[in-house]
């Protein structure tokens, strides 16, 4: 009986196995299904010569860079949902459609973008819906580039690197200032000048230039850049010495007004620096500290202290040019005083 069932309509029941098994396939083919994939994220790129910084961040605020793995569910038909699914991770793109010519301001922090209207996913059919995650709108801030002025120095390290043996940096010096730069709009009112980066002088043994198209780390790290090359001079010398003496102290005044005054030191230390040679046959004798008291010093009578501006060296003729002379060294420059006392005029 059993054997006789199977047997017969063998046809109708093959037919029938058949359809059921197409409506089985049609059934999860249209049925609907949703899902999490990753899309790569690619904004547009904004020129680097306008926009000194680009930032994206997705809703929760995490910063979303090019390349970045951005998620989205898709919802649709069964089958083209799971056929999406097992792709590998980025094989869809996300980009991202924005005109720069509507981002006028110098900087702002609250462009809204909203990937439903202003992003195509490639890869994806028209039959499923992309929603991204954990929410369709992502910010975008941006800092433009401000053109001005600045002023150009030389930082205290001013150099890297030994001279040759025997020789030393005398100097460093920028050719031209204040220089043009593109700074930051956020920084733009902050920066008033900025520093050079450091001379590489190994090995030197005489006064070179070099030029720069290159600022400090500082400058790097705060995004500003120069429009232009620069010069800079880095004066190369033989090692001088350097001899502390002390000098007699004269005024240098009117003839009325100098007897009226009176110095509270005769002497006065001074530093002279140069080649070996000259700094160990200078003598006191060749050198002369004056110090410059003038009308308005004498008014009123009374003690006065001389600042080191006013404070001058004369050098015999055989050692100018030779020798530099420095007043007061051991004290701070704006401890370089010399006291005097002006008197009352005699009646």
């Amino acid at each position: 009986m059993i054997q006789k069932f199977f047997a017969e309509n063998l046809a109708t029941k093959a037919m029938a196995l058949f359809l059921a098994l197409l409506t089985w396939a049609y059934l999860f083919i249209q049925g609907n299904a949703s899902d999490e994939i990753d899309l790569e994220f690619r904004p547009p790129e904004l020129d680097k010569e306008v926009f000194a910084s680009v930032v994206y961040r997705d809703a929760n605020k995490d910063v979303l860079l090019p390349g970045d793995i951005l998620r989205v569910r898709l919802s649709g038909p069964k089958g083209d949902v799971s056929a999406l699914k097992v792709r590998a991770p980025k094989t869809y793109v996300c980009n991202v459609s924005l005109d720069p010519k509507k981002l006028d301001k110098d900087q702002d922090d609250t462009v809204r973008i909203d990937l439903r209207e202003q992003a195509v996913f490639f890869g994806i059919p028209g039959s499923v819906k992309v929603e991204p995650i954990p929410a369709p709108t992502i910010t975008l801030k941006y800092v433009k580039y401000h053109k001005r002025p600045v002023k150009l120095v030389v930082p205290a390290a001013a150099w890297i690197g030994e001279p040759a043996a025997g020789y030393e940096v005398e100097s460093v010096k920028v050719s031209q200032e204040p220089i043009e730069v593109k700074i930051p709009a956020d920084r733009s009112a902050s920066v008033n000048e900025v520093a050079i980066g450091p001379v590489n002088v190994g090995g030197q043994d005489k006064p070179f230039v070099v030029e720069r198209q290159e600022l400090g780390p500082d400058a790097q790290e705060q995004n500003i850049r120069p429009l232009g090359k620069f010069i800079v001079s880095v004066n190369i010398s033989q090692v001088k010495e350097t001899r502390t003496m002390t000098v007699d102290v004269t005024v240098s005044a009117k003839p009325e007004n100098h007897k009226r005054i009176d110095l509270g030191t005769g002497t006065i230390k001074v530093g002279v620096r140069g080649p070996k040679e000259a700094v160990e046959q200078v003598t006191p004798q060749d050198l002369v500290v004056y110090v410059l008291v003038t009308d308005k010093d004498m008014e009123p009578p009374g003690p006065k202290l001389i600042n080191e501006s006013a404070i001058g060296c004369h050098v015999d003729q055989k050692f100018r040019g030779k020798i530099s002379v420095t007043i007061m060294p051991d004290d701070k420059p704006e401890n370089r005083q010399v006291k005097i006392t002006v008197r009352e005029k005699a009646n």
